[in-house]
């Protein structure tokens, strides 16, 4: 194809005509507008995030009281109302039809090995909820004890009431409980706006913190003005004991329903100076466009809405994220399509200025979106690309760098598909291949066409995959306006393994699915029309595989997972790739975070633990890199349950999410779309990170003699060895002091540091202090012991070691079970050693001079004391040292 075209045309399919590749002349013609055709359906796609979620709140209401009439009180519950952003089929489209009956699950049966992984917890609420009432989408985070998650829940749409839920813990994120409940709304859900009882919190839940001040906030999609105006609205919240109190709701931006729409929000907080950021995608007449505004009066008011994107990306964006950085600096992030390239785009902009102005948009990478279809099990038909990011905010050698994680996919934009041979059903056939057992096969390459003759007619076809290949599939001729399914099953005739069509609000549109078989065998394709009735009509299916692309292709198979990282925000690393699976199975919705110890965390579902039912069952995984985002340490799951989404019954849409929940801090939280209870609720699980030290008590230490203290060097994280760097010093010059040193610890473990401190024999007597820190990454300091110790003194050469009249002082100071009072005498004369209360009886009295000339320490039980403070009295020779200790209780 010339240069001066379109670089490798997207999708070579769409340069064939009647399933025959067309000439090479005819196909630099209609490169471009080929070209154009592909992004206008991406664009299609995008915009199907937000449909949905704009129609009329009573729709959703009949709909649910028409399902629970039809499968009663407790029944399962069929339709997928506005959910997230879309209408879906149903959690099962063919139970809605009638074609089969319902089968519920409760889940896999296949744990993942539980050892030493951090407990998973429960967040919502299951008690109100009838069966398939789906929660997804969540957004967590967790301060010490007190930690809020918030999410989609589709019990709303039995209810009537919002489509959100918050939930918070006060002990740190083992127990959570709803937020209460705010008149009108309901318990979980966010305060409704003063004097409007009828707006709703519809979608895209997101929460942040000041750590400083503890202040939380929620921000999500609203509906106002009994659906004559829609926006980006957010709420403060603060926990104080166990009790949850709400701010007043403010709107960051409305937009009339007739003019804009808004979707996809987040929100940040930034802790040093108490402002707050949103970030949102506008759409209107001209297309979509990424939109900021931001705060400087904890919420009240809100800047006039800030276009991030260039001009010439308008109609092409979408999925920003905010961020802030330890200096102040405020990021925003989003995905862009190619609208002339086969690759597209995520950019960022950065703010210096509190989110007054940004700089210029950069580019961080390039990727091979998958939009036609999620992962396995995924309940709506389209894929999402859409980027995340974590900023370092400890004080390692990496502080201020900005982490972003995306997917890629292989480069199928240049596959040839098609060129094979027609085959289909005889239009006047109903029935003939509605079962695997009757599927009719074909091979890859070639055209497949059927006719969906009524509403419960489905039309399998089967074909022999090989592992590790990826196939292309392309609904692209249909008759009528139709609404549709067509999906990829496993070998079992049952798991679902990927998923496209066209639902009612984009009927007749174009299906996509990019799909790698993760073993070699005999798959099923499946046609089926929508769940209402009248959905019929004939259909074409191209069929190709993709043949591997050189440079600059990243993705080895329908998904990887990549982050890039930057420390100025303009220039990007090459992204490295984070999961270590096969190029077999698929990495969905990746979430990063950064923690305190200064390393990059990253979350996301992965199929690779499900090689029986063709990877179509999920866990959680995590990795790590310890080295600034350059590599990533090996892989390991962290949900103790396996999610097969095939069988987890959910009324909204999509069942996974748009994303899962990440927060990177003094621990690392998570939260994440799960089945293993049947239906899909939201679980999350936390570890912390960082060194941790045991310390040891004050004594006392000779002069001239060598001191070991024994440390306990902790490593609390539940899933990472780490390898800490360790000093000590004391407030003395002392020889050999600094001591230094490295120490690795593996996960959940200790390692005893036992420091060998020579003390001079000239040190002088009295307090020392003894500080020991550990820290990770070089600089990161996380864990510090620093104790008081006595020093006692030595005399001249040829003298009595300690020979000096002085008081030490008692430890531990405060002291709750014993005491011990250090001395030391210049000879044997009469001595007395006393403990006087603030009335000033002599609670304890001790002749001591007996003991001789030197230093001493006697031990004095204090258990028969009450409260309150002390002084120790030393008496000789007429001459009396004091010194203060504390009892306590």
């Amino acid at each position: 194809m010339s240069s001066t075209l379109v670089p490798r045309a997207r999708i070579a399919a769409a340069l064939l005509v009647g399933g025959v590749l067309l000439s090479a002349s005819v196909a630099r013609a209609q490169a471009p507008a080929l070209l154009q055709k592909l992004t206008a359906i991406k664009q299609a796609e995008v915009k199907l995030m937000w449909q949905q979620a704009r129609l009329e709140m009573s729709e959703a209401k009949r709909e649910a009281r028409e399902a629970r009439l039809r499968h009663g009180k407790h029944g399962a519950v069929t339709h997928l109302g506005k959910g997230d952003h879309v209408e879906g089929m149903t959690y099962d489209e063919d139970v809605a039809a009638g074609r089969i009956k319902p089968a519920r699950s409760a889940g896999s049966a296949s744990v993942t090995s539980t050892e030493t992984l951090p407990t998973n917890v429960l967040l919502n609420d299951k008690t109100p909820d009838l069966a398939g009432a789906g929660q997804a989408e969540q957004n967590f985070i967790l301060l010490g004890n007190q930690g809020v998650a918030a999410w989609n829940d589709g019990q709303g749409f039995n209810s009537g009431g919002d489509v959100q839920t918050l939930g918070y813990s006060v002990d740190g994120g083992a127990t959570w409980q709803r937020t209460p409940a705010v008149s009108p709304a309901t318990a979980g859900a966010p305060p409704h706006f003063t004097g409007s009882p009828a707006d709703t919190w519809t979608s895209d839940p997101v929460v942040s913190a000041n750590e400083k001040t503890g202040q939380f906030w929620y921000s999500g999609l609203i509906d106002r003005s009994a659906g004559l105006t829609n926006g980006v609205g957010a709420v403060s919240g603060t926990i104080s004991g166990s009790t949850f109190t709400w701010g007043t709701p403010t709107a960051v931006k409305t937009y009339s329903n007739t003019t804009a729409l808004a979707d996809k929000e987040w929100f940040a907080a930034d802790s040093a100076t108490g402002n707050v950021y949103s970030c949102w995608t506008k759409f209107d007449a001209a297309g979509d466009h990424i939109m900021f505004s931001r705060s400087t009066n904890g919420g009240a008011s809100w800047s006039a809405e800030l276009e991030l994107n260039s001009a010439a990306e308008i109609g092409y964006v979408q999925g920003s994220r905010v961020a802030v950085g330890p200096a102040g600096e405020v990021y925003v992030v989003w995905y862009s399509i190619g609208s002339t390239t086969n690759n597209d785009f995520i950019y960022i902009r950065k703010s210096t200025n509190g989110g007054l102005s940004f700089g210029a948009e950069t580019q961080v990478t390039t990727l091979f979106s998958n939009f036609g279809t999620g992962a396995p099990g995924f309940n709506r038909p389209s894929g999402i690309t859409f980027p995340s990011i974590g900023i370092d905010r400890s004080t390692g050698p990496h502080r201020g760098r900005v982490y972003v994680a995306f997917e890629d996919a292989v480069n199928w934009y240049d596959d040839p598909v098609a060129y094979g041979a027609n085959v289909g059903e005889n239009p006047a056939e109903v029935g003939t291949n509605d079962t695997p057992a009757t599927a009719i096969p074909f091979h890859i390459g070639d055209t497949v066409h059927g006719n969906l003759a009524s509403n419960a007619d489905l039309d399998y076809f089967s074909f022999a995959a090989t592992q590790g290949s990826t196939y292309i599939f392309w609904c692209d001729s249909l008759s009528g306006s139709l609404a549709y399914t067509m999906r990829i099953f496993c070998t079992d005739g049952a798991t679902r393994l990927a998923y496209s069509g066209a639902t009612t609000n984009n009927l007749g549109a174009n299906g996509f699915i990019v799909w790698t078989a993760p073993a070699s065998g005999t798959y099923y394709l499946r046609l089926a029309p929508g769940a209402a009735s009248g959905d019929i009509g004939g259909y074409r299916v191209l069929s190709g595989i993709d043949n591997p692309s050189g440079p600059p292709q990243r993705g080895r198979d329908q998904r990887d997972d990549f982050v890039a990282y930057s420390d100025n925000g303009t220039t990007w690393s090459t992204p490295s790739q984070i999961n270590d699976d096969a190029p077999l199975y698929d990495n969905f919705l990746p979430e990063v975070g950064v923690g305190l110890d200064g390393n990059p965390y990253v979350m996301w579902y992965d199929w690779r633990d499900a090689a029986a039912n063709c990877g179509g069952v999920s866990n959680i995984y995590i990795s790590r890199s310890d080295d600034g985002g350059n590599t990533w340490e090996a892989d390991r799951a962290i949900s103790t349950a396996q999610t097969n989404w095939t069988t987890t019954a959910s009324n909204i849409a999509p069942n996974q999410g748009d994303y899962q929940g990440l927060y990177g801090g003094a621990v690392i939280a998570m939260a994440w779309g799960d089945g293993r209870l049947g239906d899909a609720d939201v679980w999350g699980t936390h570890f912390a990170v960082g060194p941790q030290l045991s310390c040891v008590s004050d004594t006392t230490i000779t002069g001239g003699a060598t001191y070991t203290p024994w440390y306990n060097l902790i490593n609390p994280n539940a899933m990472f060895d780490d390898d800490y760097s360790y000093s000590v010093t004391v407030n003395r010059s002392w020889p050999g002091i600094p001591i230094a040193g490295n120490q690795a610890v593996t996960r959940l473990s200790a390692v005893g540091l036992t420091p060998a401190i020579s003390v001079p024999d000239t040190a002088a007597t009295g307090d020392v202090h003894l500080c020991v820190t550990a820290s990770v990454n070089g600089a990161a300091v996380t864990s510090c012991c620093s104790t008081i110790h006595v020093v006692a003194g030595v005399t001249a050469v040829g003298g009595t070691p300690g020979a000096v009249f002085a008081l030490s002082g008692a430890r531990p100071n405060p002291s709750s079970g014993h005491l011990s009072v250090a001395f030391s005498l210049p000879d044997g004369a009469s001595a007395s050693l006393e403990l006087v209360d603030v009335a000033g009886r002599r609670v304890y009295q001790s002749d001591v001079g007996g003991l001789g000339a030197g230093f001493h320490v006697v031990s004095l039980e204090n258990a028969h004391l009450p409260a309150g403070l002390y002084a120790v009295r030393l008496t000789q020779h007429g001459r009396v040292l004091t010194s203060k200790v504390a009892v306590v209780r």
